[in-house]
């Protein structure tokens, strides 16, 4: 067996532990790949995941003082990037925090639908996931679905909208206890 292979075994095992889910401006990994194949908004909007697995990304986010994400490189306020900053402004950090995209490459196998109560809150403003691809990932939602739209709000939902965010997914959770 591939590591792939493996590596799909071990995500298909743990998705079967969810009992519900919520999704900050994040598309359902399956779907994610697919909008990047099918919308050309969408493709153009993640070109940053295939930036992000080359091996200088830390040094190029973090020229200049980060100048790029200090200007608000992913649609986030400035004083959003300083907070982020504060904690991925060395390049250590940086590099853990790519790493989640790094782990990811490859990884676009057949999970199926979502089959828990899923959650999805999604900022009108995000630069990396547009309103086409947003709404599409209720396709991939076999169980009871919401979306809920933030006027204004970016790709940090919880940095821009975060008691707006708790209170919809304490909702949420009322809704479907485990």
């Amino acid at each position: 067996m591939s590591k792939l292979n493996q590596k799909l075994d071990v995500i298909k095992t743990q998705l079967r532990l969810v009992q519900f889910m919520v999704v900050l401006s994040m598309l359902v990994l399956q779907k994610h790949y697919l909008f990047m194949q099918e919308d050309a908004d969408q493709k153009n909007r993640s070109r940053h995941h295939g930036k992000f697995l080359e091996p200088d990304t830390a040094d190029k986010l973090l020229a200049n003082d980060a100048k790029n994400m200090r200007d608000g490189l992913f649609g986030q306020s400035r004083e959003s990037a300083a907070r982020h900053l504060g904690i991925l402004g060395e390049r250590a950090a940086m590099e853990a925090a790519l790493a989640w995209y790094r782990s990811n490459k490859g990884l676009s196998g057949d999970f199926g639908p979502t089959k828990v109560p899923t959650l999805y809150i999604w900022g009108d403003a995000d630069a990396t996931v547009g309103a086409h691809a947003a709404k599409g990932t209720a396709d991939f939602v076999s169980a009871a679905y919401s979306m809920e739209t933030l006027p204004g709000v970016g790709h940090f939902v919880m940095d821009q909208a975060a008691q707006r965010s708790t209170e919809l997914t304490l909702a949420h959770m009322k809704k479907h206890p485990v």
